[in-house]
Formats: structure tokens, sequence, C-alpha cells
């Protein structure tokens, strides 16, 4: 993947990503330059593939704000209620990520726009620690997604 001031980037392989395997890049917002992208796939006994991708800085959603459990919580519910703020503006979905104290993602669910909480029909384990975190999507498919993610807060569940 090369940006439009020529810094090239590898795309990361993940086998497993809900049952398929893909190669893709997060970018930090500071790290996206505005522009046509070059994605180049490179062919073993064969010719190269490039794709040029425009990618608009006008279409990366804000941030959601996450409430609770904040940094840290001691949680005595091992069906814990997340509570977040979503941005207002143009949002196409939004999904609940919780990850266990390995980071392996163990929720991925879409949580309903109209609503600042989400609660967990899954029953986590009491006495582990706990990630969770929150995707915003507002506009964008395959080859470019415009999406962004949240902070990361670590909670347990109480034994």
């Amino acid at each position: 993947m090369e940006d439009p001031d020529g810094k090239k980037e590898s795309l990361d392989f993940t086998p497993d990503y809900f049952g398929h395997e893909i190669y893709s890049k997060f970018f930090n917002v500071d790290d996206v330059e505005e522009g046509t992208w070059k994605l180049t796939i490179k062919i073993v006994d064969g010719e190269d593939i490039t794709r040029k991708i425009p990618v608009e800085m006008s279409n990366i959603p804000d941030r959601a704000e996450l409430i609770s459990p904040s940094e840290g919580e001691l949680v005595n519910t091992g069906n814990p209620e997340f509570e977040f703020e979503l941005p207002e503006e143009g949002l196409r979905r939004a999904t609940l990520r919780v990850q266990n104290s390995e980071r392996n993602t163990i929720v991925f669910k879409d949580i309903p726009l109209d609503s600042n909480t989400f609660s967990l029909e899954e029953t986590l384990e009491p006495g582990e620690t706990y990630y969770w975190d929150v995707y915003t999507f507002i506009s964008g498919t395959l080859p470019v997604r415009y999406q962004t993610l949240s902070e990361t807060r670590s909670f347990e569940i109480d034994n």
C-alpha cells in the first residue's frame, strides 16, 4: 500500500477474521494522508495488480466516547451493561468489541444506533479482566472502509 507521498506500508494478514482470511491495515487518523493511495498485489509468476484508492478525510467518523465501565472498574455482574456516546453525524454502524485477558475477541456485536447502552447476553467469567471498545463506521466499502475505534478500557468481573 502506498500513500499519496510515496510512503509504503505492508498489509497485515489475519488468518481468521470471523471465518475469513483477510489482509488489512488500520491507520491512526494522524497517519492518513488524503488523496489517492495505490494498492499493489504482488503476483507470484504473474503480473502485479495495482488499484488506485481515493481517501477522503471528511469520511472518517468521530470516535465513540466510552462512559462505563470505567478504566479498571470492578463490575458486580457477569452480564455488564456498557454505556457510551456515539457520534451523531452520518453514523451507519457501531460495534461493541469485548476481549479477554489474552486480548482475544470474544464479543463483536452491532449496537443499535439509537441507544447509548448495550447489555451482554453472554456471561463473562468472575475474577477475569476484560477489555472493551467501540468501532464506528460512517461509510465506505472495500477496499476503503471509513471507521474509527474508541479508546480501549479494561474492567474486571467481581468474584
